[in-house]
């Protein structure tokens, strides 16, 4: 090493040791940061459990054809077979076609029919297929 690179350190280090004196270790300060970790290693966790349960979330769905009623859109789910009355946002949803749609299950109104809030069509399958 050079006697400049060596002077350099030198400066460096005493330079170090003005800004950041040495002081001895209390007990109270080393449990203080033990909890400081402790509680972000619990907050981190917890924001990346959230946002994988978020990301992953499953909405429900149903598919079938939908067919017009005198109260509106209904489709019978291939899954379950349980009817259902379309609402929410509809607009793309037409009877006649076989499609799949996202969105929640509501419970039984009044006249004991179920409904679907419909969020987003999924998939569009085309026209219903009509068996004889």
């Amino acid at each position: 090493m050079s006697a400049l690179v060596r002077r350099r350190l030198v400066v460096l280090l005493v330079i170090l040791a003005l800004v950041f004196p040495a002081r001895p270790a209390r007990a109270d300060e080393i449990k203080n940061e033990v909890i400081v970790a402790v509680v972000a290693i619990v907050v981190v966790t917890a924001a990346i459990t959230t946002a994988i349960v978020l990301s992953i979330r499953h909405h429900p769905s149903i598919s079938g054809c939908v067919t017009g009623g005198p109260d509106g859109m209904q489709m019978v789910n291939e899954g379950d077979q349980t009817s259902f009355l379309l609402t929410g946002d509809t607009v793309g949803v037409k009877a006649g076609e076989r499609v799949k749609l996202q969105g929640k299950k509501n419970g039984r109104d009044a006249t004991g029919s179920r409904h679907f809030f419909v969020e987003k069509i999924k998939k569009d399958y085309g026209v219903c297929r009509v068996t004889p």
